[in-house]
């Protein structure tokens, strides 16, 4: 295993102790964050799907909050099966991409996880996946390190300020999360608030 394959099943471990509702949150808040992200990477590439992100994002907080899935829940994860970003259609902005998708996938697990039982633990990937490539590209000009310079390298990205802060932010969230009960719009927007490290890491400088 590799240093950010460390990282990712520490988080994993974490997100499988929280119960449905704050996870569905969690992912759901993630994929909030990386929204801006989302939302440029729309514009170059013409995508035509900002509504359904936020449609299938309003449906993962009602889950958090009542504990029942939306009428129309199975169709609007069908929609975000069939329409996930594609990188073929980002030539113009390849840093973009990534970001974009796993947004996208984070949403999807917010549904998946109450409708499919989806294990949350494995979806710990999606959320750090576009903060250890926005670090890997500003420390070494490439998006992934590379299996073969991996365990030279990518301890250099996992130590980066940027990468421990949005990680420190994922276990703040996480254990908020585990502290509260009969989640709320305002439980979401803390969450959003402590998960903001992930968006300034993506961000670039």
């Amino acid at each position: 295993m590799t240093a950010f394959d460390d990282l990712t099943t520490e988080l994993a471990t974490d997100l499988n102790k929280l119960d449905q509702a704050a996870s569905v949150l969690f992912f759901a808040a993630v994929a909030s964050v990386f929204l801006p992200s989302y939302r440029a990477w729309a514009e170059v590439s013409e995508s035509q799907g900002g509504l359904l992100l936020e449609e299938a994002l309003e449906a993962g907080r009602h889950y958090a909050f009542f504990g029942s899935v939306v009428e129309n829940g199975n169709v609007i994860l069908s929609q975000l099966e069939a329409n996930t970003p594609d990188a073929s259609e980002s030539a113009e902005d390849a840093a973009l991409i990534t970001i974009a998708q796993d947004c996208w996938i984070c949403a999807d697990i917010a549904l998946r996880i109450p409708l499919e039982g989806y294990l949350p633990g494995d979806g710990a990937w999606y959320v750090l996946e576009p903060v250890f490539q926005a670090v890997s590209r500003r420390l070494f000009g490439v998006d992934d390190v590379g299996s073969e310079d991996a365990e030279l390298l990518e301890p250099g990205v996992v130590s980066d300020l940027r990468l421990r802060q949005a990680v420190a932010a994922c276990r703040e969230a996480v254990s908020t999360l585990k502290a509260s009960r009969h989640l709320t719009d305002r439980d979401a927007a803390r969450i959003a608030r402590i998960l903001l490290p992930l968006r300034s890491a993506v961000q670039p400088e």
